[in-house]
């Protein structure tokens, strides 16, 4: 899902399938072990009329935190 480009980054929420895309690997796996590492941000579940809660989304400005946080550096 695109965002629209009105809204800055730091106040979009990407779901799991979209941060899988950035990441280039599958949906399926994004879910089962980066969503789940530690130091990974929060999952947001909205709430739902009914109760319950969305399927999770971050904010896209702590995962592009962390993806920076894990760049490699090169050696000196």
């Amino acid at each position: 899902m695109r965002q629209p480009k009105e809204i800055p980054t730091e106040l979009q929420l990407w779901d799991g399938d979209y941060i899988a895309g950035i990441l280039q690997m599958k949906p399926k796996y994004f879910k089962e072990h980066v969503a789940t590492a530690p130091g990974f941000p929060q999952a947001i579940r909205l709430p739902l009329a009914g109760g319950g809660r969305s399927t999770p989304r971050w904010m896209a400005d702590e995962v592009l935190t962390w993806m920076q946080r894990h760049q490699e550096r090169r050696a000196a």
